[in-house]
């Protein structure tokens, strides 16, 4: 089994939830004619119950601007906590030589079966039928020889279980981006004391999309956001305000924009 790596940005400490791939920079390659395919899984933040849910990859694949697909299987399958990538922690889920040339599309399958901890108490968490053949993701992207393309995937809890049945059904959702699209916002929420506020909801929006995750145990965040113009907002149970929302911020691919710091009252 391939370990699985956990990391955050910047300056955070290390620590073991949607997927973050950990960007890891090629040093050197096996064969004189390849590069290297990186894959990087995020996970939007959760509804608060969930402890743990634990997703199995049985398979990733690309397309090739021909119409062939390849299997990136080095590693897999293996299961992982999704829960445990959020707020700038990620992990590796592919890493593995790949021919030059174009590429168009990413295959993503996971188990039939999987599951998640509520209060302490496991539930099956079954595919629904409609993606037991995986998910398939539209992606351009480029290897160029002795070189890596990285791509982030983002699985989206929320908008992936139906929670209307049990058992659970899970209707695999995603959003996928090169990393090199990426730039990232830092900062901290804490109350009038100075304290810092745990699972704050930190977001970033546009008038088309919202990228979110929560602070950490002292009250630091970061968000990965692709380039462009967000506010930057917080919202916190238990509190009616925050001081300030950041208007406008713009996001260029590889910011490291820190300072956004928040007092909620």
């Amino acid at each position: 089994m391939f370990p699985i790596h956990l990391k955050k940005r910047g300056n955070y400490m290390k620590k073991s939830i949607l997927i973050i791939i950990i960007l890891v920079f090629f040093i050197g390659c096996d064969s004189d004619s390849k590069g290297i395919i990186l894959i990087i899984a995020i996970d939007a933040p959760p509804p608060q119950e969930l402890e743990h849910i634990y997703l199995t990859v049985n398979e990733v694949r690309v397309k090739n601007s021909e119409g062939r697909w390849i299997a990136l299987n080095d590693y897999l399958p293996f299961e992982i906590d999704i829960l445990r990538l959020v707020n700038g922690v990620s992990a590796l889920l592919c890493y593995q030589n790949l021919e030059p040339g174009h590429y168009t599309e990413v295959w993503i399958e996971l188990a039939d079966t999987n599951y998640m901890y509520i209060d302490g108490e496991q539930y099956l968490l079954i595919v629904s039928s409609d993606a037991k053949a995986g998910v398939e993701l539209s992606q351009e992207f480029t290897i160029v020889k002795d070189e890596s393309a990285e791509l982030l995937v983002d699985f989206e809890v929320s908008n992936s279980i139906d929670w209307t049945s049990e058992p659970y059904q899970l209707n695999p959702t995603f959003r996928i981006y090169e990393v090199a699209q990426y730039g990232y916002v830092s900062g901290t929420v804490k109350d009038t004391s100075n304290a810092g506020i745990q699972n704050a909801l930190c977001m970033g929006t546009t008038l088309t999309d919202t990228f979110t995750t929560l602070t950490d145990s002292i009250g630091k965040y970061v968000i990965f956001l692709m380039e462009g113009a967000y506010d930057i907002s917080v919202s916190v149970e238990g509190y009616t305000t925050s001081d300030t929302v950041y208007a406008g911020v713009d996001v260029d691919a590889g910011s490291n924009l820190t300072g956004y710091d928040f007092i909620c009252q």
